[in-house]
Protein backbone atom coordinates (compact mmCIF):
# COMPACT_ATOMS: atom_id res chain seq x y z
CA UNK A 1 0.00 0.00 0.00
CA UNK A 2 1.04 3.47 -0.80
CA UNK A 3 0.66 6.20 1.58
CA UNK A 4 1.60 9.71 2.73
CA UNK A 5 2.45 11.38 5.70
CA UNK A 6 0.83 14.18 6.86
CA UNK A 7 2.28 16.19 9.67
CA UNK A 8 6.01 16.52 10.65
CA UNK A 9 5.49 18.47 14.21
CA UNK A 10 5.36 17.29 17.51
CA UNK A 11 2.23 14.77 17.05
CA UNK A 12 3.99 13.18 14.39
CA UNK A 13 7.57 12.98 16.43
CA UNK A 14 5.72 11.61 19.75
CA UNK A 15 4.77 8.34 17.36
CA UNK A 16 7.26 8.06 14.91
CA UNK A 17 8.78 5.33 16.36
CA UNK A 18 5.44 3.53 16.56
CA UNK A 19 4.32 4.92 12.88
CA UNK A 20 7.60 3.24 11.38
CA UNK A 21 6.86 0.12 13.15
CA UNK A 22 3.35 -0.38 11.88
CA UNK A 23 3.93 0.70 8.48
CA UNK A 24 6.64 -1.73 7.59
CA UNK A 25 5.07 -3.12 5.00
CA UNK A 26 4.22 -0.45 3.20
CA UNK A 27 5.39 2.29 0.73
CA UNK A 28 6.02 5.38 2.44
CA UNK A 29 5.64 8.03 -0.42
CA UNK A 30 7.00 11.14 2.12
CA UNK A 31 5.77 13.72 3.83
CA UNK A 32 2.88 16.48 3.68
CA UNK A 33 2.74 19.83 5.84
CA UNK A 34 1.87 23.18 5.60
CA UNK A 35 4.93 24.77 6.42
CA UNK A 36 6.76 23.16 3.43
CA UNK A 37 6.20 25.29 0.18
CA UNK A 38 9.70 23.48 -1.73
CA UNK A 39 10.46 19.70 -2.12
CA UNK A 40 12.82 19.18 0.95
CA UNK A 41 14.46 15.91 2.93
CA UNK A 42 12.92 14.82 6.26
CA UNK A 43 13.37 11.47 8.10
CA UNK A 44 15.12 10.20 5.05
CA UNK A 45 11.80 11.00 2.72
CA UNK A 46 10.70 13.68 0.48
CA UNK A 47 8.06 16.71 2.47
CA UNK A 48 5.50 18.04 -0.47
CA UNK A 49 3.98 20.87 -0.10
CA UNK A 50 -0.07 18.86 0.34
CA UNK A 51 -1.09 20.41 -3.50
CA UNK A 52 1.28 17.48 -4.94
CA UNK A 53 -1.58 14.79 -3.91
CA UNK A 54 -3.32 15.36 -7.18
CA UNK A 55 -0.38 14.89 -9.30
CA UNK A 56 0.84 11.88 -6.38
CA UNK A 57 -1.14 8.46 -6.58
CA UNK A 58 -1.78 6.85 -3.32
CA UNK A 59 -4.05 4.89 -1.37
CA UNK A 60 -4.06 6.17 2.14
CA UNK A 61 -3.43 9.59 3.55
CA UNK A 62 -2.19 9.52 7.21
CA UNK A 63 -2.99 12.01 9.27
CA UNK A 64 -0.48 12.97 12.05
CA UNK A 65 -1.24 15.80 13.15
CA UNK A 66 -3.63 18.18 15.48
CA UNK A 67 -5.00 20.00 12.81
CA UNK A 68 -7.01 17.13 11.90
CA UNK A 69 -10.36 19.17 10.83
CA UNK A 70 -8.70 21.77 8.56
CA UNK A 71 -6.58 19.09 7.03
CA UNK A 72 -9.18 16.50 5.89
CA UNK A 73 -11.28 19.90 4.09
CA UNK A 74 -8.14 20.95 2.66
CA UNK A 75 -7.47 17.09 0.97
CA UNK A 76 -11.01 16.81 0.25
CA UNK A 77 -11.37 20.34 -1.66
CA UNK A 78 -7.92 19.21 -3.77
CA UNK A 79 -9.67 15.90 -4.57
CA UNK A 80 -8.64 13.41 -2.22
CA UNK A 81 -11.71 11.15 -1.40
CA UNK A 82 -12.35 11.46 2.39
CA UNK A 83 -12.13 7.47 2.72
CA UNK A 84 -8.56 7.55 2.05
CA UNK A 85 -7.84 9.59 4.50
CA UNK A 86 -7.13 8.31 7.76
CA UNK A 87 -6.40 9.15 11.51
CA UNK A 88 -3.23 7.73 13.10
CA UNK A 89 -4.89 5.60 15.34
CA UNK A 90 -7.36 3.84 12.36
CA UNK A 91 -4.16 3.33 9.81
CA UNK A 92 -2.58 1.47 12.96
CA UNK A 93 -5.60 -0.33 13.87
CA UNK A 94 -6.27 -1.03 10.14
CA UNK A 95 -2.79 -2.76 10.30
CA UNK A 96 -2.51 -4.34 13.43
CA UNK A 97 -6.19 -6.09 13.33
CA UNK A 98 -6.30 -9.61 14.87
CA UNK A 99 -2.33 -8.94 15.99
CA UNK A 100 -2.50 -9.14 19.74
CA UNK A 101 0.43 -10.10 22.44
CA UNK A 102 -1.20 -11.13 25.58
CA UNK A 103 1.45 -11.09 28.51
CA UNK A 104 -0.35 -13.66 31.55
CA UNK A 105 0.29 -13.34 35.23
CA UNK A 106 -2.71 -15.48 36.06
CA UNK A 107 -4.39 -17.86 35.15
CA UNK A 108 -7.96 -17.36 34.56
CA UNK A 109 -10.25 -18.97 36.84
CA UNK A 110 -13.83 -19.62 37.05
CA UNK A 111 -14.73 -16.09 39.18
CA UNK A 112 -16.16 -13.28 36.99
CA UNK A 113 -13.95 -11.96 34.98
CA UNK A 114 -13.58 -7.83 33.83
CA UNK A 115 -11.75 -6.51 30.88
CA UNK A 116 -10.38 -3.21 31.59
CA UNK A 117 -9.98 -1.12 27.81
CA UNK A 118 -7.83 2.44 27.97
CA UNK A 119 -5.49 4.31 25.55
CA UNK A 120 -1.68 3.59 25.52
CA UNK A 121 -0.26 3.49 28.96
CA UNK A 122 2.42 5.65 29.62
CA UNK A 123 3.28 7.33 32.95
CA UNK A 124 0.26 9.70 33.44
CA UNK A 125 -2.60 9.81 35.95
CA UNK A 126 -4.95 8.18 33.85
CA UNK A 127 -2.51 5.36 33.09
CA UNK A 128 -1.74 4.96 36.56
CA UNK A 129 -5.67 5.12 38.20
CA UNK A 130 -6.44 2.40 35.65
CA UNK A 131 -3.33 0.36 36.63
CA UNK A 132 -4.43 0.82 40.35
CA UNK A 133 -8.10 -0.31 39.25
CA UNK A 134 -6.83 -3.30 37.91
CA UNK A 135 -4.93 -4.11 40.87
CA UNK A 136 -7.11 -3.89 43.50
CA UNK A 137 -9.84 -5.76 41.35
CA UNK A 138 -7.49 -8.58 40.77
CA UNK A 139 -6.72 -8.70 44.75
CA UNK A 140 -10.30 -9.02 45.26
CA UNK A 141 -10.32 -12.21 43.45
CA UNK A 142 -11.17 -11.34 39.93
CA UNK A 143 -9.79 -12.20 36.85
CA UNK A 144 -8.55 -8.97 35.37
CA UNK A 145 -7.46 -8.20 31.72
CA UNK A 146 -5.91 -4.75 31.07
CA UNK A 147 -5.80 -3.90 27.51
CA UNK A 148 -4.40 -0.88 25.75
CA UNK A 149 -2.83 -0.29 22.38
CA UNK A 150 0.25 0.37 23.21
CA UNK A 151 2.76 0.33 26.55
CA UNK A 152 5.92 2.18 27.36
CA UNK A 153 8.13 -0.78 28.38
CA UNK A 154 9.03 0.30 31.67
CA UNK A 155 5.75 0.59 32.61
CA UNK A 156 4.65 -2.75 31.23
CA UNK A 157 7.80 -4.58 33.44
CA UNK A 158 6.42 -2.84 36.60
CA UNK A 159 2.59 -3.90 35.53
CA UNK A 160 3.64 -7.17 35.21
CA UNK A 161 5.42 -7.30 38.82
CA UNK A 162 1.71 -6.13 39.90
CA UNK A 163 0.53 -9.78 39.00
CA UNK A 164 -1.80 -7.72 36.11
CA UNK A 165 -2.68 -9.84 32.99
CA UNK A 166 -2.03 -7.34 29.98
CA UNK A 167 -3.25 -7.43 26.53
CA UNK A 168 -1.56 -5.00 23.99
CA UNK A 169 -3.78 -4.46 20.95
CA UNK A 170 -2.65 -2.05 18.29
CA UNK A 171 -6.22 -1.91 16.83
CA UNK A 172 -7.55 -0.30 19.91
CA UNK A 173 -10.02 1.21 20.01
CA UNK A 174 -11.26 0.61 16.38
CA UNK A 175 -12.93 -2.75 17.32
CA UNK A 176 -15.11 -4.56 14.93
CA UNK A 177 -17.10 -8.60 14.60
CA UNK A 178 -13.68 -9.84 15.08
CA UNK A 179 -12.98 -9.05 18.43
CA UNK A 180 -16.15 -9.60 19.72
CA UNK A 181 -15.78 -13.56 20.48
CA UNK A 182 -12.59 -12.48 22.98
CA UNK A 183 -14.38 -9.77 24.58
CA UNK A 184 -17.65 -11.99 24.94
CA UNK A 185 -15.39 -14.15 27.49
CA UNK A 186 -15.45 -11.73 29.94
CA UNK A 187 -18.61 -10.61 32.28
CA UNK A 188 -18.16 -6.95 32.24
CA UNK A 189 -15.98 -3.95 30.68
CA UNK A 190 -14.35 -1.19 31.63
CA UNK A 191 -13.30 1.22 29.53
CA UNK A 192 -11.35 4.27 30.62
CA UNK A 193 -11.13 7.78 29.61
CA UNK A 194 -13.14 9.78 27.01
CA UNK A 195 -11.10 8.55 23.92
CA UNK A 196 -12.19 5.51 23.79
CA UNK A 197 -16.18 6.08 23.36
CA UNK A 198 -16.63 4.26 20.12
CA UNK A 199 -15.70 1.50 21.81
CA UNK A 200 -17.60 1.73 24.87
CA UNK A 201 -20.58 2.39 22.53
CA UNK A 202 -20.01 -0.88 20.70
CA UNK A 203 -19.42 -3.26 23.32
CA UNK A 204 -22.69 -2.15 25.48
CA UNK A 205 -24.39 -3.44 22.72
CA UNK A 206 -23.63 -7.05 23.80
CA UNK A 207 -21.96 -6.50 27.21
CA UNK A 208 -22.41 -4.06 30.52
CA UNK A 209 -19.77 -1.32 30.20
CA UNK A 210 -18.74 0.88 33.16
CA UNK A 211 -17.58 4.48 31.46
CA UNK A 212 -14.25 6.25 34.17
CA UNK A 213 -14.17 9.51 32.93
CA UNK A 214 -11.01 11.38 33.56
CA UNK A 215 -11.21 14.68 31.19
CA UNK A 216 -9.65 18.59 32.94
CA UNK A 217 -11.29 21.80 31.05
CA UNK A 218 -7.93 22.53 29.95
CA UNK A 219 -7.81 19.19 27.94
CA UNK A 220 -11.66 19.55 26.59
CA UNK A 221 -11.41 21.67 23.75
CA UNK A 222 -8.15 19.44 22.37
CA UNK A 223 -9.50 16.29 23.71
CA UNK A 224 -13.36 16.47 23.45
CA UNK A 225 -13.33 18.30 20.28
CA UNK A 226 -10.59 16.01 18.50
CA UNK A 227 -12.48 12.64 19.48
CA UNK A 228 -16.17 14.26 19.22
CA UNK A 229 -14.60 14.58 15.61
CA UNK A 230 -13.29 11.73 14.82
CA UNK A 231 -16.22 9.43 16.28
CA UNK A 232 -18.89 11.94 15.15
CA UNK A 233 -21.61 8.67 14.59
CA UNK A 234 -21.16 8.20 18.06
CA UNK A 235 -21.69 12.13 19.23
CA UNK A 236 -24.80 11.56 20.91
CA UNK A 237 -26.49 10.47 23.71
CA UNK A 238 -28.50 7.55 22.45
CA UNK A 239 -25.76 5.87 21.77
CA UNK A 240 -24.58 5.99 25.46
CA UNK A 241 -28.05 4.76 27.22
CA UNK A 242 -27.10 1.40 27.76
CA UNK A 243 -23.32 2.63 29.52
CA UNK A 244 -23.09 3.31 33.12
CA UNK A 245 -20.92 6.23 33.41
CA UNK A 246 -18.21 7.44 36.25
CA UNK A 247 -16.31 10.29 36.53
CA UNK A 248 -13.22 10.62 38.71
CA UNK A 249 -14.30 14.05 39.95
CA UNK A 250 -16.92 16.54 39.95
CA UNK A 251 -14.70 18.41 37.60
CA UNK A 252 -14.57 15.35 35.27
CA UNK A 253 -18.25 15.03 35.46
CA UNK A 254 -18.92 18.71 34.46
CA UNK A 255 -16.63 18.47 31.27
CA UNK A 256 -18.43 15.59 29.66
CA UNK A 257 -21.66 17.32 31.14
CA UNK A 258 -20.97 19.87 28.94
CA UNK A 259 -21.84 17.63 25.79
CA UNK A 260 -23.92 14.96 26.95
CA UNK A 261 -26.15 16.53 29.73
CA UNK A 262 -27.20 14.34 33.04
CA UNK A 263 -25.29 11.39 31.69
CA UNK A 264 -22.52 10.97 34.25
CA UNK A 265 -24.48 8.31 36.93
CA UNK A 266 -21.56 8.89 39.89
CA UNK A 267 -17.97 10.17 41.24
CA UNK A 268 -15.70 7.04 41.39
CA UNK A 269 -12.55 8.53 42.58
CA UNK A 270 -9.40 5.99 42.23
CA UNK A 271 -6.75 5.19 44.70
CA UNK A 272 -3.30 4.94 45.32
CA UNK A 273 -1.04 2.22 46.49
CA UNK A 274 0.52 2.77 49.47
CA UNK A 275 4.16 2.68 48.43
CA UNK A 276 5.10 5.63 51.72
CA UNK A 277 7.85 5.00 54.38
CA UNK A 278 6.99 5.77 57.79
CA UNK A 279 6.28 9.56 57.84
CA UNK A 280 10.08 11.61 58.61
CA UNK A 281 10.86 14.91 59.35
CA UNK A 282 12.14 16.44 56.31
CA UNK A 283 14.84 18.60 58.34
CA UNK A 284 17.82 15.69 58.14
CA UNK A 285 18.32 16.43 54.28
CA UNK A 286 20.06 19.99 53.30
CA UNK A 287 17.81 21.50 51.62
CA UNK A 288 13.75 22.16 51.43
CA UNK A 289 12.79 21.01 48.23
CA UNK A 290 9.77 21.82 46.04
CA UNK A 291 8.69 19.48 43.06
CA UNK A 292 6.74 19.68 40.50
CA UNK A 293 5.62 16.54 39.08
CA UNK A 294 4.54 15.81 35.29
CA UNK A 295 4.78 16.14 31.54
CA UNK A 296 6.27 19.49 31.29
CA UNK A 297 3.55 21.62 29.52
CA UNK A 298 1.44 24.58 29.23
CA UNK A 299 -1.01 22.59 31.38
CA UNK A 300 1.24 22.20 34.13
CA UNK A 301 2.35 25.47 34.33
CA UNK A 302 6.07 24.57 35.49
CA UNK A 303 7.00 28.45 34.47
CA UNK A 304 4.90 29.74 36.84
CA UNK A 305 6.14 27.26 39.25
CA UNK A 306 9.77 28.93 38.94
CA UNK A 307 8.59 32.37 38.32
CA UNK A 308 7.23 31.96 42.00
CA UNK A 309 10.40 30.32 43.06
CA UNK A 310 12.58 33.10 42.04
CA UNK A 311 10.56 35.72 43.44
CA UNK A 312 11.36 34.08 46.57
CA UNK A 313 13.95 35.91 48.93
CA UNK A 314 17.49 35.18 48.20
CA UNK A 315 18.23 33.70 51.37
CA UNK A 316 15.22 30.94 51.19
CA UNK A 317 16.21 30.09 47.80
CA UNK A 318 19.27 29.51 48.81
CA UNK A 319 18.04 26.86 51.59
CA UNK A 320 15.83 25.51 49.02
CA UNK A 321 16.01 23.27 46.15
CA UNK A 322 13.49 23.51 42.65
CA UNK A 323 12.52 20.32 40.85
CA UNK A 324 11.32 19.40 37.84
CA UNK A 325 10.12 16.07 37.29
CA UNK A 326 9.06 15.03 34.07
CA UNK A 327 9.71 14.28 30.11
CA UNK A 328 10.73 17.99 28.76
CA UNK A 329 10.64 17.96 24.84
CA UNK A 330 12.07 20.03 22.57
CA UNK A 331 9.03 22.34 21.74
CA UNK A 332 8.55 26.14 22.73
CA UNK A 333 7.25 25.78 25.95
CA UNK A 334 9.99 23.15 26.80
CA UNK A 335 12.97 25.33 25.39
CA UNK A 336 11.51 28.45 27.56
CA UNK A 337 11.49 25.87 30.57
CA UNK A 338 15.15 25.01 29.92
CA UNK A 339 16.06 28.72 29.53
CA UNK A 340 14.17 29.77 32.97
CA UNK A 341 16.12 26.87 34.79
CA UNK A 342 19.12 28.96 34.48
CA UNK A 343 18.65 31.77 36.06
CA UNK A 344 17.65 29.78 39.05
CA UNK A 345 20.42 28.01 40.03
CA UNK A 346 18.46 26.24 42.64
CA UNK A 347 16.38 24.53 40.12
CA UNK A 348 16.62 21.24 38.45
CA UNK A 349 14.66 19.08 35.82
CA UNK A 350 14.63 15.31 35.57
CA UNK A 351 13.29 13.38 32.88
CA UNK A 352 10.40 10.63 33.62
CA UNK A 353 10.85 8.61 36.69
CA UNK A 354 10.17 5.36 37.16
CA UNK A 355 7.89 4.06 39.88
CA UNK A 356 10.92 3.38 42.31
CA UNK A 357 12.81 6.23 41.33
CA UNK A 358 10.17 8.55 42.35
CA UNK A 359 9.39 6.46 45.34
CA UNK A 360 13.54 7.06 46.06
CA UNK A 361 12.87 10.87 45.06
CA UNK A 362 10.32 11.63 47.59
CA UNK A 363 12.25 10.53 50.04
CA UNK A 364 13.99 13.60 49.50
CA UNK A 365 10.93 16.05 48.47
CA UNK A 366 9.79 18.49 50.90
CA UNK A 367 6.36 19.56 49.42
CA UNK A 368 4.62 18.79 46.43
CA UNK A 369 3.13 21.80 44.14
CA UNK A 370 0.80 21.65 41.52
CA UNK A 371 0.33 24.67 39.31
CA UNK A 372 -1.74 22.95 37.01
CA UNK A 373 -4.27 25.31 35.27
CA UNK A 374 -7.00 22.72 35.66
CA UNK A 375 -6.48 18.75 36.81
CA UNK A 376 -9.65 16.57 37.31
CA UNK A 377 -7.81 15.15 40.43
CA UNK A 378 -4.16 15.50 40.55
CA UNK A 379 -1.78 12.29 40.99
CA UNK A 380 0.87 13.76 42.59
CA UNK A 381 -0.87 16.02 44.94
CA UNK A 382 -2.24 12.40 46.06
CA UNK A 383 0.86 10.62 46.35
CA UNK A 384 2.31 13.92 48.00
CA UNK A 385 -0.29 13.07 50.76
CA UNK A 386 0.24 9.06 50.90
CA UNK A 387 4.13 10.31 51.49
CA UNK A 388 3.29 12.23 54.52
CA UNK A 389 4.61 15.61 52.54
CA UNK A 390 3.07 19.35 52.64
CA UNK A 391 1.19 20.20 49.49
CA UNK A 392 0.20 23.01 47.19
CA UNK A 393 -1.95 22.83 44.53
CA UNK A 394 -4.17 25.63 42.36
CA UNK A 395 -8.17 26.11 43.16
CA UNK A 396 -8.90 24.58 39.44
CA UNK A 397 -8.16 20.57 40.56
CA UNK A 398 -10.41 18.43 41.51
CA UNK A 399 -7.99 17.99 44.80
CA UNK A 400 -8.69 21.29 45.77
CA UNK A 401 -12.14 20.34 47.21
CA UNK A 402 -10.24 17.97 49.74
CA UNK A 403 -8.00 20.84 50.78
CA UNK A 404 -8.30 23.06 53.91
CA UNK A 405 -6.18 25.68 53.29
CA UNK A 406 -3.22 25.75 55.90
CA UNK A 407 -4.76 23.00 57.70
CA UNK A 408 -3.83 19.53 55.72
CA UNK A 409 -2.37 21.54 52.64
CA UNK A 410 -2.23 24.61 50.88
CA UNK A 411 -4.11 26.01 47.56
CA UNK A 412 -3.31 28.99 45.42
CA UNK A 413 -5.08 30.86 42.65
CA UNK A 414 -4.81 29.14 39.44
CA UNK A 415 -2.21 31.21 36.87
CA UNK A 416 -1.43 33.76 39.44
CA UNK A 417 2.73 33.83 40.23
CA UNK A 418 2.13 35.90 43.62
CA UNK A 419 -0.26 33.81 44.99
CA UNK A 420 1.90 30.05 44.18
CA UNK A 421 4.37 32.28 45.89
CA UNK A 422 3.04 33.21 48.93
CA UNK A 423 1.94 29.41 49.53
CA UNK A 424 5.67 28.40 48.92
CA UNK A 425 6.78 31.03 51.50
CA UNK A 426 4.04 29.49 53.82
CA UNK A 427 5.46 26.01 53.49
CA UNK A 428 9.36 27.39 53.67
CA UNK A 429 8.12 28.94 56.75
CA UNK A 430 6.53 25.90 58.48
CA UNK A 431 9.19 23.99 57.61
CA UNK A 432 10.45 22.75 61.34
CA UNK A 433 6.49 23.05 62.52
CA UNK A 434 4.76 21.05 59.88
CA UNK A 435 4.30 17.14 61.73
CA UNK A 436 0.55 18.18 62.32
CA UNK A 437 0.09 19.23 58.55
CA UNK A 438 1.66 16.22 56.84
CA UNK A 439 -0.11 13.92 59.71
CA UNK A 440 -3.40 15.58 58.42
CA UNK A 441 -2.90 15.00 54.29
CA UNK A 442 -1.59 11.24 55.45
CA UNK A 443 -4.74 10.89 57.00
CA UNK A 444 -6.87 12.53 53.95
CA UNK A 445 -5.32 9.61 52.09
CA UNK A 446 -6.05 7.24 54.46
CA UNK A 447 -9.69 8.40 54.11
CA UNK A 448 -10.58 9.10 50.99
CA UNK A 449 -7.76 7.18 48.13
CA UNK A 450 -6.41 4.39 49.60
CA UNK A 451 -6.75 1.14 47.78
CA UNK A 452 -8.84 -0.41 50.18
CA UNK A 453 -11.66 2.43 50.13
CA UNK A 454 -11.10 2.78 45.60
CA UNK A 455 -11.69 -1.21 45.87
CA UNK A 456 -14.90 -0.43 47.94
CA UNK A 457 -16.07 1.89 45.87
CA UNK A 458 -14.92 0.27 42.57
CA UNK A 459 -16.28 -3.44 42.91
CA UNK A 460 -19.99 -1.74 44.11
CA UNK A 461 -19.61 0.39 40.65
CA UNK A 462 -18.39 -3.13 39.07
CA UNK A 463 -21.56 -4.90 40.55
CA UNK A 464 -24.63 -2.17 40.20
CA UNK A 465 -23.03 -1.92 36.62
CA UNK A 466 -23.96 -5.37 35.90
CA UNK A 467 -27.09 -5.30 37.67
CA UNK A 468 -28.42 -2.63 36.24
CA UNK A 469 -27.53 -3.99 32.52
CA UNK A 470 -29.40 -7.02 32.96
CA UNK A 471 -31.98 -5.57 34.71
CA UNK A 472 -32.73 -2.93 31.83
CA UNK A 473 -31.93 -5.55 29.13
CA UNK A 474 -34.77 -7.82 30.56
CA UNK A 475 -37.21 -4.67 31.14
CA UNK A 476 -36.29 -3.88 27.68
CA UNK A 477 -37.40 -6.70 26.05
CA UNK A 478 -40.63 -7.40 28.40
CA UNK A 479 -42.19 -3.77 26.76
CA UNK A 480 -44.15 -3.92 23.64
CA UNK A 481 -42.00 -3.20 20.27
CA UNK A 482 -43.41 0.16 18.79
Amino acid sequence: MKIFIFGIGQYYQNRKQQFFDVAADDEILGFLDNCVDEVTSFDGFYAYSPKIVKDKESDRIVLMSTYYAEIIEQLVELGVPREKILFWEEYRAEKMRGKMRLYVNTPLQKTKSILIVTTDLNYNGGSLAIINAAVVLTKKGYNVCLSAGSCDEKLRLEIMNRGINLLIYPALPYISNFERPFIEKFDIVLVNVFQMIKLACDISQYKPVLWWLHESDCATDSVYGYIRYQFSSYDNISSMKKIKIYAVSNIAKENFERYYPYQVFGILPYGVQDEANPISHDAEHDKFVFAIIGTVCQLKSQLIFLEAAKRLPRKVREMCEFWIIGACGTDSYGKSVKMKILDISQAKIFGVMNRMELKNAFQRISCVVCASMSETMSLTITEGMMHGKMCITTDKTGIAGYIKDGINGFVCKVGDVVSLHDCMERAFDMREDSSDMRMKARKLYEEEFSMERFGERLECAILDTEERYYKDDKLNKLLPQM
